[in-house]
Parts: C-alpha cells; structure tokens; sequence
C-alpha cells in the first residue's frame, strides 16, 4: 500500500513538472510553406569550407552575409539645354517683330527647335479688348515687322494673318473670342529656318 501511494504522489508531482516543458514542435511556423523554411535554413547555414562569417564570392566584406548586393546609384540626368531662338527676346518673353498687344496677359510660352534646321516660338495671350482694337494694332505691328501678309481672314469673332519675310522666316498671328469667358485669346507662332549651308 505504501508503494502505491509513493508512486501516486510521484505522478501528482511529475506531471506539473512535465507541463512546464515547451514542445518541440512549438517554434514551427504554421503560416509559412514547407518550402520557405527549409530555403531559410539552408541560406543561414554555411556552405562547405565556408564559415558564416565569410561574405560569398563577389559580395563586399562589409555587407552582411545573405543579402543581396544594391547596386550604386546613378547620377540624375542633366535637363537639356534649349538654345533660344534669335528672333526671341528672353527678357521680355516676347517674339521681337511680332509684339504683345498691349496690356495682355501671357498664358504660355514655347520655343526650341522643330527639326533639325527650324527655330520656333509661340506665345499664348488673353486680352478683354475688342476685335477691332486687336486688329488695327496688329496691322500695323506687321507692317512695321517687315512682313509680307500671305493670307488675312476676318470676322467679328476670329482674325488671323499668315505672314512671310524673306526665304527663311514664317509667322502667324491668329486672335479668337472665347464666348465661356467674353474675353480674346491671341496666339503669335513665329519660325525661322537656318541658312542652307554651301
């Protein structure tokens, strides 16, 4: 009787003890693939006649072994630089024989080449003067430009005249009503082409 209650008390204190204890499957991760796990063993592990110190061919000594190498970092690309077209003045920002109409507003301005021997150079402006007004400085802006009109239309709403001077040089001036606003829009194209080379 005795021997059996010796083993029982033993059983009372042993399987506390034995409870306390983690498993051994307690440290797998149930959310990864199979796959994923042994990947990982098998990059933390050193290859033959390698430590796990030792960084693997080609990686620098200072980057900690298994990670991948970053490649350095390029400079930024220089912004290209527009050479400004001689009938331009880049004071102003304005095309200098074909003028603003006076107390405009400049919505936009391009220039640069557009191709390999033509300049350009285009202005956008808004205006609350009137067709008539817009018309008459610009017939005499043109004729005291030099240019030669090549085509002129005319209506209470739209106005434009295609000019030519000279071989090279081309401009255009074309005035709309814009009926949203009540107000002109004014666009002044002007090009030159470079002299033929002999």
């Amino acid at each position: 009787m005795k021997f059996v209650s010796f083993l029982l008390a033993c059983a009372i204190f042993a399987v506390p003890a034995g409870c306390r204890r983690k498993p051994a499957y307690s440290n797998i991760n149930v959310n990864g693939s199979r796959g994923d796990a042994q990947s990982q063993a098998s990059a933390q592990q050193p290859k033959d006649g390698e430590s796990a110190a030792t960084p693997a061919a080609g990686q620098p000594a200072d980057q900690p072994a298994g990670t991948a190498a970053v490649p350095p970092q390029q400079p930024p690309a220089q912004p290209t630089t527009i050479k400004m077209p001689a009938f331009f003045d880049g004071q102003t920002g304005e095309v200098k024989d074909l003028p603003s109409y006076p107390k405009s507003q400049r919505m936009s301005i391009q220039y640069g080449p557009t191709g390999p021997d033509t300049e350009m150079a285009s202005l956008v402006l808004g205006t609350s003067g009137t067709m008539d007004s817009i018309a008459a400085f610009y017939d005499k802006a043109i004729k005291a430009g030099g240019w030669t009109i090549t085509e002129r239309n005319r209506d209470p709403d739209f106005s434009e005249w295609r000019l030519k001077k000279g071989d090279k040089d081309e401009g255009r001036v074309v005035v709309k009503r814009d009926p949203a606003q009540g107000a002109m829009t004014i666009q002044i194209v002007r090009t030159s082409k470079a002299p033929e080379k002999k």
